[in-house]
């Protein structure tokens, strides 16, 4: 126990003195379903989708040239995708993973790439409650592997990247409904600032 207040609490004291992000974007994606009798179909996104995170990252190599930080990030992800079934729906991700961002060091642009892997939470949303209504049934989906690559330029304390993230996730057997695997590809124009 002690062993693990002491991991936790190095930890925490590591992401107190590191550099935080906070952004928003949008995008338009595309929600890929695959399942035994159904094949795969894709389900795309009739209006932009809003996506909301943080990140912290703690710089562990720096030259005069460039910089490489590693770090933990989250975001709230959401979209509006036209389905045949449920007419307009909702599906809601919110991907918690770790960073590592190499980037850039100049007088007046910063320019970096970043890579992401993770875990994908669900918040459900309202496809999944279509389906429990029309089938009168609880469905149980259950997250999955986040991965996310970003490119994108620092001005000051401000920043603006793209981003390409794929989350998967999976709807588990019920009575009506066989299992079905997700894959959510979603690339992202976001702006954040960093303090």
């Amino acid at each position: 126990m002690k062993k693990l207040l002491l991991i936790a609490s190095l930890m925490l004291s590591t992401l107190i003195y590191s550099n935080q992000s906070y952004y928003i974007g949008g995008s338009l994606g595309n929600l890929e379903a695959k399942s035994l009798t159904n094949g795969t179909r894709k389900i795309e996104a009739n209006n932009p989708s809003i996506e909301a995170g943080f990140s912290w990252n703690k710089i562990v190599i720096r030259d005069f040239s460039y910089k490489l930080e590693l770090g933990l990030g989250a975001k709230y992800q959401k979209s509006i995708l036209s389905d045949s079934f449920a007419n307009d729906s909702y599906v809601n991700t919110i991907p918690v993973y770790f960073n590592t961002r190499f980037s850039t060091r100049s007088e007046k642009i910063n320019y970096f790439v970043e890579g992401q892997i993770g875990y994908v939470c669900i918040d459900e949303g309202t496809m999944i409650d279509d389906l429990e209504n029309y089938f009168d049934e609880s469905i149980k989906v259950k997250g999955g592997l986040y991965t996310g690559i970003e490119a994108g330029m620092e001005i000051s304390d401000f920043y603006m990247a793209l981003n390409y993230s794929i989350s998967n996730f999976e709807r588990e057997k019920t009575t009506n409904l066989e299992k079905e695997s997700y894959k959510y590809m979603k690339p992202s124009l976001i702006f954040g600032i960093r303090f």
